[in-house]
């Protein structure tokens, strides 16, 4: 081995261990923080049925998974968490249900302090990526599963003949009329007939378990009970659940008998049951194929709209989170990045990141310059207005000052020689007038053929591929030496190789910080 070779490995390992020890450093200072936390009294939030207050995950081998994350979900929302794989968004939603420790941070639930209760206490329902479904059993016991031996208050009741009575001789005509009927009955009839059999025994003991009169105390309220969710109470819900999901067909089946969809169903079915505050669903289409993952998406928005419940949904398709949200948050390295609505998330991303991931196809991105009022592309110009030139201006004056204010509470000499590095690069840029950006646009701010007032001098271009899509194409061409891609209304024939004129839309041009790749306008 090389002298060479062992100065580099010698550098490694120490930089190596620096890392080490600040992750052990802020791991033990985690600990004594969330440990003074817990002694501190808790102020509930107002206004948020589920809150997270500077949630951390820390993991034992100092692998920070979620930083400060922090969001206020009101009641009856629909929030989706995306991002790509291993951005932790998976392990904030485990975090919420109970199936994580927080490292520290607060969460509340519906104005209680969750972060000491257990998962069946929270009054939160999960639907995993896999189906988790019992294969031995069918789908009414797959359902019934998690409410045997679940205990609720509930009003008690003495028993009320007359009313069972009623009930007994309302169901007993039906009954008759499908014993004859199964006696009867070819072998191929049978299957279905049992199966409304079984059916009709639930509905019946449903109906049973809303019969009897109810016991009240000295104030004339009923006494409310601490019990275990009778069966007659456990087919009621599932009966109502699988009417909503559409699956009473297959109660009696097994989920190897279901397509893939009907299991996801059933797999949300099982968490609906529960009657939960908050339903978490973890990536639940992901193993449906993409026709599929298109008609339940719809149901899922549908459902959500008649059930009214809270609901946080985790995945790391950009097009399920636009269509499907009230509201997105965008992570990325355990980081939340955005939140806002689908529209508000498209229209001004936050940074660089944002505005790539968010949209399909993605956003084209170019580097550039600002030289006064004008953006340079390579030798193109295009002017921008005034609104746009203040926005660039403020940008610039708002981190300036933000770091004059940041600067004072800076213990560590590294930290400090790094804001005063962007404050100098902040300052220089703004004395001579030069700004290197992120020059950004969006494929369909990418104009065909067209010229006016509101887009850019058309230019001509290339088009190297062109991919027929029914209504539209994406036309890939090169410019700056990058490949950018146009979506472009089907209006006429373009064929691979042809040259034709595009132009810039100029309200639907974005440009970013190139250092820190925040969005400028």
């Amino acid at each position: 081995m090389s002298k060479q070779t062992r100065q580099e490995l010698s550098k490694l390992y120490t930089q190596e261990r620096k890392e080490r020890k600040r992750k052990d450093q802020a791991f033990r200072q985690m600990e004594k923080q969330e440990k003074a936390a817990k002694k501190a009294p808790h102020l509930a939030p107002n206004g948020s049925f589920l809150c997270c207050r500077g949630i951390h995950k820390v993991y034992s081998n100092r692998v920070h998974a979620v930083y400060d994350f922090n969001l206020d979900v009101k009641e009856g929302e629909f929030i989706v968490l995306v991002g790509p794989s291993g951005c932790g968004k998976s392990t904030t939603l485990r975090m919420i249900a109970g199936l994580e420790d927080i490292s520290q941070g607060e969460l509340w639930i519906d104005g209680k302090y969750a972060n000491g209760l257990e998962p069946k206490q929270r009054g939160v329902a999960m639907v995993f990526q896999s189906y988790a479904l019992y294969p031995h059993l069918s789908v009414y016991e797959n359902l019934a599963f998690g409410l045997r031996g679940t205990k609720i208050e509930a009003p008690e009741k003495t028993p009320d003949p007359e009313e069972e009575s009623r009930v007994e001789k309302e169901f007993s005509e039906e009954e008759k009329r499908l014993k004859e009927a199964i006696s009867s009955a070819s072998k191929e009839e049978k299957p279905a007939l049992l199966c409304q059999r079984k059916i009709l025994h639930w509905k019946k003991k449903a109906a049973l378990s809303k019969t009897g009169k109810p016991i009240l105390g000295e104030s004339g309220a009923p006494l409310i009970k601490r019990r275990k969710i009778s069966s007659g109470e456990i087919a009621e819900r599932i009966l109502k659940t699988a009417s909503s999901l559409q699956i009473e067909d297959y109660l009696t089946r097994k989920p190897t008998q279901l397509s893939g969809g009907q299991c996801q169903r059933v797999a949300l079915g099982r968490a609906m049951v529960r009657n939960a505050k908050v339903l978490l669903l973890d990536e639940p289409l992901s193993n449906l194929d993409a026709k599929l993952r298109v008609q339940m998406r719809s149901e899922l928005v549908q459902l959500h709209e008649k059930l009214g419940t809270t609901m946080l949904y985790v995945t790391h398709d950009q097009t399920e989170a636009m269509t499907m949200a009230d509201r997105i948050v965008v992570m990325k390295d355990g980081l939340v990045q955005q939140i806002g609505t689908p529209m508000e998330v498209y229209q001004t991303p936050k940074n660089v990141f944002v505005a790539t991931f968010i949209g399909s196809p993605n956003m084209n991105l170019l580097q550039g310059t600002v030289k006064g009022s004008t953006l340079f592309l390579g030798e193109k110009e295009y002017p921008l207005d005034e609104e746009e030139k203040n926005s660039l201006h403020s940008f610039y004056e708002g981190k300036k000052s933000q770091i004059a204010s940041a600067l004072p509470e800076m213990e560590k000499e590294e930290e400090k020689n790094l804001l005063l590095e962007e404050k100098s690069r902040i300052e220089k840029a703004l004395s001579e007038g030069v700004y290197p950006v992120y020059f950004g646009i969006r494929p369909e701010d990418i104009l065909l053929e067209e010229e006016g007032e509101d887009c850019f001098p058309k230019m001509e271009i290339t088009c190297q591929v062109s991919e027929l899509l029914g209504a539209e194409y994406y036309l890939h061409f090169p410019f700056l030496n990058q490949e950018m891609i146009a979506k472009v209304p089907n209006k006429r024939a373009i064929a691979h190789g042809e040259k034709i004129g595009v132009s810039f839309k100029k309200k639907g041009i974005h440009l970013f910080d190139i250092d820190t790749e925040e969005r400028i306008f």
